[in-house]
C-alpha cells in the first residue's frame, strides 16, 4: 500500500514476493543480521517497482485504475496524519 500511495507500481509477481517473504522469515536461521535483510529487501523492492506512467500505454486500463487505488488508501480514516497505529492496554 506504500507504493500505491506513492503512485508506485511494484512488478514482483506472486510468486517472487512469496520467496521474498520466506527469505525474510528464515533469515534468523541463515544467521543473516537485520541489516542485511533490509538491504536485500530494499534492493529488491528498488529495481522491481515503476510510476504510475509506465502504465500507460502498456495498460491503459490498469493505468486509469491505479490512482483510484491511491485514493482510497490515502483517505482511508486509519492513514490520516497523526493517527496513533497502536494504543497500549
Amino acid at each position: 500500500m506504500f507504493l500505491l500511495a506513492n503512485a508506485r507500481y511494484l512488478t514482483l509477481s506472486n510468486k517472487e514476493l512469496h520467496d521474498l517473504a520466506q527469505g525474510i522469515a528464515s533469515s534468523g536461521e541463515r544467521g543473516e543480521g537485520y541489516e542485511c535483510v533490509l538491504a536485500q529487501t530494499t534492493a529488491m523492492i528498488d529495481t522491481n517497482n515503476i510510476p504510475f506512467s509506465a502504465s500507460r500505454l502498456a495498460d491503459p486500463k490498469t493505468y486509469r485504475a491505479l490512482p483510484r487505488r491511491k485514493n482510497k488508501i490515502i483517505s482511508f480514516p486509519w492513514n490520516a496524519p497523526g493517527r496513533v497505529l497502536a494504543q497500549r492496554v
